[in-house]
């Protein structure tokens, strides 16, 4: 996923869309678990009208413009408060359904059903007397199969430009909430929330927020400046080592090794703090040595580790390059809490 920095364009009133910002989306992570926190969040936001908003329906209204109707308030909905229009629009539920909708819509396999609805009409018209010759049907074979091997690619598609365009709904949303409101702030905390847990490589920042990708800066200024100096002081050699792994992702060179070797000196890190020279995370010797840690940290360590690409000596691929920045932000958070860990 390659990322274009926000700039200002009067044409689309100061704020450019989430699909001119980020190019090229190739989704890693779990959205679905992303848009269902982000389905009772948001609905949470109307349903308490906890933004101090005035007459809701207008809200509704609003929000449509300001997203060119990807969202479509309906006052005459069954269903009519915004909050149960809000929560439907980004349930996982729904947008699979949207997503399933396009691909039964979309031009591959539109073009293989009117094939089959020729082919079946030409072979229940009634000869004609006096008429002699074949008739020529549509090779429906070749069709169906040809949909059928696109069908994955097609999907994925649809998933990301409707990924987008809800991400766009979120972002107008914070475009209308009232800055001064803490509701603002909690949002956006819950919001980065949700993208870390999902382990989607996003993050909210500007005023209002926006959907940014996690990109050399944010690491440069969040984790590295933070990381490398107290590691420089008590593991030189280790710093040394992510620091390289640092520069292999600046130059985009290297990417299939960044998260093993980093991963290794994670390791190297834990096994001098801990004192044991064996030490892997693996879910007991986590619990044995990290004891404070909270079970859910303990998870996140050990399912981390899981990830990790040395085919060789793992079996398992490399991560994909789009997600080495994402897993370099998680093994440099490891390592600052391994460091912060307690050991009187």
């Amino acid at each position: 996923m390659n990322s274009v920095k926000p700039t200002q364009d009067e044409r689309w009133g100061g704020n450019l869309p989430v699909f001119l910002r980020i190019r090229g989306l190739v989704l890693a992570g779990n959205g679905d678990q992303f848009f269902d926190r982000v389905s009772q969040r948001i609905g949470r936001l109307f349903q308490y009208n906890e933004g101090g908003f005035g007459n809701l329906d207008y809200t509704g209204s609003v929000i449509e413009t300001e997203t060119l109707q990807r969202f479509k308030f309906r006052r005459d909905y069954a269903a009519s408060a915004l909050h149960d229009q809000i929560s439907n629009h980004f349930s996982s539920t729904f947008i699979r359904s949207e997503v399933q909708h396009r691909l039964e819509n979309d031009p591959e396999c539109a073009e293989a059903k009117r094939a089959k609805e020729l082919a079946e009409s030409l072979l229940r018209r009634p000869a004609l007397p006096g008429r002699m010759g074949k008739v020529s049907l549509p090779d429906v074979k070749t069709l169906r199969e040809k949909e059928e091997r696109t069908r994955p690619a097609r999907l994925q598609r649809h998933y990301s430009d409707v990924f987008l365009e809800r991400l766009e709904v979120v972002e107008a949303i914070f475009r209308i909430l009232p800055r001064e409101k803490e509701a603002t702030n909690l949002l956006r905390r819950d919001i980065q929330r949700f993208l870390v847990e999902a382990g989607i490589n996003l993050d909210l920042a500007g005023d209002p927020p926006e959907f940014r990708m996690l990109d050399e800066p944010l690491l440069q200024t969040e984790v590295i400046d933070e990381l490398l100096p107290r590691l420089a002081k008590r593991h030189p050699d280790r710093a040394r080592e992510f620091l390289e792994c640092y520069h292999r992702v600046i130059s985009g060179t290297g990417l299939d090794l960044v998260f093993s070797e980093a991963f290794k000196t994670l390791e190297e890190i834990a096994r001098k703090e801990t004192g044991n020279p064996s030490f892997t995370f693996e879910e007991r010797t986590v619990a044995k040595h990290f004891p404070r840690f909270h079970p859910a940290i303990q998870s996140t360590l050990v399912k981390v580790a899981a990830q990790r690409g040395d085919e060789a000596g793992h079996g398992r691929r490399s991560p994909d390059a789009h997600e080495i920045r994402y897993l370099l932000f998680a093994i440099c958070n490891m390592a600052l809490l391994i460091l912060d860990y307690p050991r009187d």
